[in-house]
């Protein structure tokens, strides 16, 4: 990518792409996410291990043909490349009378507010305070 993007302005952009290359109906998906694995084992740090992933995916439907593809490659042609690809891929499969994008209507948008599944909190540890949190939670377990 020339510029920084959000993940939803790639997302964007690939629907675009699809829609550009002949796709009826689209929809994409972009997963995101950084982890850490802390280990400690009697005191002593034994393992820390950080990564990050992000993969977009990208339905297309087309004359009741569906295709699906994906990618880690987010760059233009790469993206380019995933639409058009995967509008091809649709055309050359089979077709299925009940191919479609659901009614928008029928989505659930904003129903898991206030479920308090995640804490935002989280994304400002520091790889110290990790690790300083897993000794802590190893010692107090050891002294009970």
């Amino acid at each position: 990518m020339t510029s920084p993007e959000t993940n939803l302005d790639v997302v964007r952009r690939t629907v675009q792409l699809a829609l550009q290359a002949g796709a009826e109906q689209c929809d994409a998906y972009l997963v995101a996410y950084d982890e850490t694995e802390v280990a400690v084992r009697l005191g002593e740090l034994e393992k820390v291990i950080e990564a990050g992933s992000r993969a977009l995916g990208l339905r297309v439907i087309t004359q009741g043909r569906t295709a699906v593809c994906s990618t880690t490659d987010f760059s233009g042609d790469s993206l380019q490349r995933l639409a058009t690809e995967t509008v091809e891929l649709a055309r050359i499969s089979a077709a299925d009378e009940f191919a479609g994008l659901p009614d928008p209507a029928t989505l659930a948008v904003g129903r898991g507010d206030g479920l308090n599944l995640y804490d935002e909190a989280l994304e400002s540890l520091t790889t110290e305070q990790k690790v300083r949190m897993a000794t802590d939670c190893e010692g107090a377990a050891r002294a009970f």
